[in-house]
């Protein structure tokens, strides 16, 4: 995974060429389900496929960075108005424990 606007291989260095899109399900606030698509890029280098993630998402994760980042913090709760359909208290302990083990 690359972030936005990245145009060389972090593996090797080479050129990175659009490989088409796939989609992608994010939760925002407020309990909202979006479907956004996200670029593929190839090394023209390694022949490595990358994915280009917008800034407010984590890899692998559907909600958004701030609202992992909110719960983490303690700033907010499943007691919230906005956000008492989700996340689940399982979903909270698995980011908690990810945060532990730093792969947050």
């Amino acid at each position: 995974m690359i972030g936005h606007g990245c145009s060389v291989c972090p593996k090797r260095g080479g050129q990175l060429r659009c490989y088409g899109t796939v989609p992608r399900i994010t939760r925002i606030k407020g309990g909202i389900v979006r479907w956004i698509k996200i670029r593929r890029l190839v090394c023209v280098a390694c022949g490595v496929t990358h994915r280009e993630l917008p800034h407010d998402l984590l890899p692998y994760k559907h909600y958004g960075a701030t609202i992992i980042e909110g719960f983490l913090s303690g700033e907010l709760t499943s007691f919230d108005i906005d956000y008492e359909d989700y996340p689940c208290e399982t979903t909270v302990k698995q980011w908690t424990s990810a945060r532990a083990k730093q792969l947050l």
